[in-house]
């Protein structure tokens, strides 16, 4: 299982795709956000995102 780094949603990588995850790849490693709205987010600071403890989780 992924964790959207953004929001804290477990993804499960087989079935992402099918059920509307999106997908990204920052510095080699690739990561799984639930939505696009968390997918932007990301892309707009991701070592924000990346720091140990991050910023707090938002709910959908």
């Amino acid at each position: 299982m992924a964790v959207d780094p953004v929001c804290g949603m477990e993804i499960d990588e087989a079935l992402a795709e099918d059920l509307g995850a999106e997908r990204l790849e920052y510095r080699g490693r690739v990561y799984w956000f639930c939505c696009p709205h968390c997918r932007r987010q990301f892309e707009a600071d991701p070592e924000r995102y990346l720091q140990p403890g991050g910023p707090p989780r938002h709910d959908h």
